[in-house]
């Protein structure tokens, strides 16, 4: 087992590392779970704006005089945001604080002490808050997609109705 760059600190620093390492796993999973409650409450919103807005395509395109196309610019819009806020808010390799007892093992049977085992949790801890720093990123970027196709379709549709 290597020696993790944590086995370096002094027993109640590296305590105080793991303490803090364990609320920012903590802070982030809370953020994590608030965004993908946004998300879904903006993906039922643009769903049935859609739907709205199907059936309304469905009723109209009965009047041959009607030009359609920002209404069916609209769907697609709506459609594609839907879309998007429903991926950002799908299942990721979550990474959570705390751990199993079992990844205690190889330490307790190789003799390890208990400092090199808290310094080998916080380089791990370390490598999860960098995870799920990822998977905020990118459904953060994918729910700003999902509004920016709102804004682009309702700039695009609102032109087509002028003309």
């Amino acid at each position: 087992m290597s020696v993790s760059p944590y086995a370096a600190a002094a027993p109640d620093q590296l305590d105080e590392i793991i303490r803090l390492a364990e609320a920012r796993l903590a802070a982030q999973l809370t953020l994590g779970l608030a965004a993908d409650q946004r998300a879904m409450t903006m993906t039922s919103v643009f769903a049935a704006i859609a739907a709205a807005l199907i059936g309304l395509f469905a009723v109209l395109r009965s009047d041959a005089t009607l030009d359609l196309t920002s209404l069916a610019l609209l769907i697609t819009g709506f459609g594609i945001a839907t879309g998007l806020a429903a991926w950002s808010a799908r299942p990721v390799d979550w990474e959570i604080p705390g751990n199993e007892p079992k990844a205690w093992l190889y330490d307790i049977r190789s003799g390890d002490n208990l400092h090199n085992g808290k310094a080998a949790m916080a380089g791990h801890y370390d490598e999860m808050i960098g995870c799920n720093a990822v998977h905020i990123t990118a459904n953060a970027k994918t729910m700003r997609l999902a509004f920016a196709a709102i804004l682009v379709t309702l700039l695009v549709a609102g032109i087509g109705l002028l003309f």
